[in-house]
């Protein structure tokens, strides 16, 4: 019986043993799937470039829950703001992600003025701080420690709608003072004004997309039916973020009928233009189902500037992160939709901060950080090398990430351009073929040949004038002195030839030929 008990109890410690090793291994799987896309948009399976790591709700972070945060930005002292919107408030944060100091409004002639709904927070190198304050429709600037400076009220313009109701989200300031505002429901672009607050214009109005079909349902339809259509308006800006080259990222919203005709992500220069460079295709996901929640395309809802033109989009609709380098080629994605660890319910702000990616999300009321893998650090490295034309540092650091991920085309391509870059153009129609860039294998091949021509053109001349002038040397001697002075007797049939040969042919010495 005691034998009996004993058995039991081993295999009740075995099972909780078991369980808790397979436990440990589901809470410690990364609940979403790595991927990039091929040159034909399919997608391909990778390695993690970053993985979920802690998780910073309100207790963590000292304070009350957080309700409903809507916006982050980290200045250049390293503390991380937080616009926690529901609860009114400013949060400042420092580097072990603890609470330094709380905005809730500020002191105006002896009157404390609250703030209502912020939405957004911007601080400039002087460390003030601009608050996106949309329930009260203005932009309140206070210095680091909360003291007021000054609010900017409702703009006034004859360009602007005769209904225009100001309800600022976000707002950036560049270093000669001049403020960038989107204003939620303003599908004219971004509000400039000047560092007094007044209207200067409206800049980077996005471009209306639409279909041929669209338009002639709509030309066809009655003016019921126009009514109840959508109606063809730009999209408006729904975050903005300031690079330090002073060139504005922002992203909208897009109606376009498929990814690769919309620009969810722009690059605006001071004249309103979009310089955005696309050798890829920053939109997102490029796969896209038609049924379900998830229909359609990403909605892109943040843009974070990173170094060497690298910069990250945050989707909302499915809870991942894009990361392309500056030519709009994407590096690697991570991310997801759930309430498991690690995933994202309603994502609405994405930073780049003390080398990790966090993400603010308004669903869970809390920050969850990334971290990047070896993988993912090595495209960083990558392309710091990229910019500081260290041609061989970048193409070893290439293929240590084709060694954790052979199928990447972006990587055979950044190979073959530093081979293009170094003159080796066999290498380089190498490494564009088995990435199947058509276009830059055409670039190859067309300097290559033209290498290949400057290389073998004077031997191939001389040897061909060579050849061509004992050519026309032996028909001026066969003409001239063969054909005169040995010319057979007999010219008529092959015997008559064969006989000449071997009987009457003559030397000069006047000897027989044998």
């Amino acid at each position: 019986m005691n034998n009996f008990k004993k058995i039991i109890v081993k295999i009740i410690l075995t099972s909780v043993l078991m369980l808790c090793i397979f436990s440990g291994t589901v809470s410690a799987a990364i609940p979403f799937e790595s991927y990039l896309y091929g040159d034909t948009d399919e997608i391909i399976y990778s390695s993690y470039a970053a993985t979920p790591g802690d998780t910073f709700d309100g207790a963590y972070l000292g304070t009350t829950a957080l309700n409903n945060p809507q916006d982050m930005f980290c200045d250049t002292n390293g503390f991380l703001y937080v616009a926690d919107t529901g609860n009114n408030r400013i949060i400042k944060l420092d580097k072990n992600y603890k609470v330094t100091k709380i905005y809730d409004g500020f002191e105006l002639d002896g009157q404390y003025d609250n703030f209502k709904e912020p939405s957004g927070v911007y601080v400039d190198e002087k460390g003030n701080i601009f608050v996106a304050d949309t329930g009260n429709k203005r932009i309140a600037k206070l210095d680091s420690e909360g003291n007021y400076i000054t609010t900017y009220g409702i703009p006034k313009s004859d360009l602007l709608p005769n209904d225009f109701d100001y309800k600022p989200v976000k707002v950036v300031c560049d270093t000669s003072g001049r403020i960038f505002v989107a204003s939620r429901g303003f599908n004219y672009g971004l509000i400039e004004l000047d560092r007094n607050g007044e209207f200067v214009q409206m800049l980077g109005a996005s471009e209306v997309t639409y279909t041929i079909s669209e338009v002639i349902w709509r030309f066809l339809s009655t003016k019921e039916q126009r009514d109840r259509m959508a109606a063809f308006v730009p999209a408006e800006y729904n975050n903005i973020s300031i690079d330090s080259d002073g060139f504005i990222f922002a992203t909208t919203g897009t109606s376009a009928s498929s990814p690769k005709d919309s620009t969810p992500v722009r690059k605006i220069n001071a004249k309103g233009s979009d310089v955005l460079r696309r050798e890829g295709t920053p939109v997102g996901d490029l796969q896209m189902t038609s049924v379900g929640s998830l229909k359609g395309q990403s909605m892109i809802v943040d843009v974070t500037n990173m170094s060497n033109g690298i910069y990250a989009i945050l989707d909302q609709k499915r809870g991942r992160v894009f990361v392309y380098n500056q030519d709009g080629n994407m590096l690697f994605e991570f991310g997801g939709l759930g309430q498991v660890y690690g995933t994202f319910d309603s994502p609405t702000s994405l930073v780049y901060y003390d080398n990790n990616f966090l993400v603010l999300d308004g669903g869970k009321n809390a920050i969850i950080s990334y971290s990047l893998t070896e993988y993912g650090q090595l495209f960083l490295e990558a392309e710091n090398y990229k910019s500081l034309n260290q041609f061989e540092k970048e193409k070893e650091t290439w293929h240590k990430i084709l060694e954790l991920n052979e199928n990447n085309p972006l990587v055979l391509t950044e190979i073959g351009k530093i081979c293009y870059r170094q003159r080796d153009m066999k290498s380089a129609l190498k490494y564009f073929e088995l990435a199947n860039d058509k276009y830059n294998y055409s670039r190859a091949f067309q300097f290559y040949r033209r290498e290949l021509i400057n290389k073998y053109f004077s031997i191939g001349a001389i040897c061909f004038a060579v050849v061509l002038a004992i050519y026309y040397a032996f028909k001026l001697v066969k003409k001239y002195y063969l054909d005169k002075k040995y010319s057979p007797k007999e010219k008529v049939g092959p015997w008559g030839y064969t006989k000449y040969v071997i009987f009457d042919f003559k030397i000069s010495t006047g000897t027989s030929s044998f």
